[in-house]
């Protein structure tokens, strides 16, 4: 009887076993960033989104709606950013706007049509991480010339005045690496790109580019509360390449 309950649980576990397990959404949100400058007194919100996108077909258009009440809408076309992991790609998107709280939303076409969203942005809400994620590196260049000081930036989920955030360098395709550590900007250092809100922090490192080399890699990890996490471009890495 013992044989025949086990053969039993056994087949009911094949039969279940596939719906037990949700299907990748073909569409994510990635990060959002929305902040206010001002020139000859006006104000401008400066938007900036990343979405992944399943790779389900070559042809894709990617279109990011903001609606905002007693406003027409706005249709931003998202360009491709590079690969990331299981089958995503990251697609981009930024452009100034009028001063506005935004529903933003995005639609795309693939195989098929799919909609994703939408997400509240408020003008000045900073940069927003999505799908749980603790760590991002946040807009940083894919170009610089050698030489040159750069900053490299992140944002991470707020666990503990202790959380430490590190940018690992590579210049030889990962034979050497340099470790270094980020500073966690406070007050007011430069309030249209720190965060907003008190769950987020912003962290970042200036660096000076070397001269001999044409490209750098890094990645970024979080310690926190005994625990690391890591953004390494979903599996690719970061890439600076120097340009002349």
């Amino acid at each position: 009887m013992r044989h025949i309950l086990k053969a039993i649980l056994f087949g009911l576990l094949i039969l279940t076993g596939p719906s037990l397990q949700a299907a990748e959404p073909v569409l994510k949100w990635m990060d959002t960033h929305s902040s206010l400058s001002y020139r000859n007194g006006l104000p401008t919100q400066s938007f900036q989104a990343r979405i992944l996108v399943k790779n389900l077909s070559y042809e894709k258009s990617i279109l990011v709606h903001l609606e905002s009440e007693g406003h027409p809408t706005q249709v931003l076309r998202a360009r491709y950013g590079g690969p990331a992991a299981q089958g995503y790609e990251i697609w981009e998107v930024e452009s100034a706007l009028d001063p506005q709280n935004y529903q933003v939303k995005v639609q795309a076409q693939l195989d098929k049509s799919y909609e994703l969203g939408p997400v509240a942005i408020a003008a000045d809400s900073g940069p927003l991480l999505h799908n749980g994620q603790k760590l991002q590196g946040f807009h940083n260049p894919r170009q610089a010339h050698a030489g040159q000081r750069l900053r490299l930036e992140a944002v991470s989920q707020e666990f503990s005045s202790l959380d430490r955030v590190f940018v690992h360098i590579s210049r030889d395709n990962w034979k050497t690496q340099q470790v270094l550590p980020l500073q966690r900007f406070e007050g007011d250092f430069d309030s249209t790109r720190r965060a907003q809100l008190p769950e987020l922090g912003l962290w970042g490192i200036d660096l000076s580019l070397p001269i001999d080399a044409a490209s750098l890699s890094y990645y970024f990890s979080l310690e926190s509360r005994g625990t690391v996490a890591f953004d390494n471009n979903f599996g690719h890495n970061y890439e600076l390449v120097f340009v002349k």
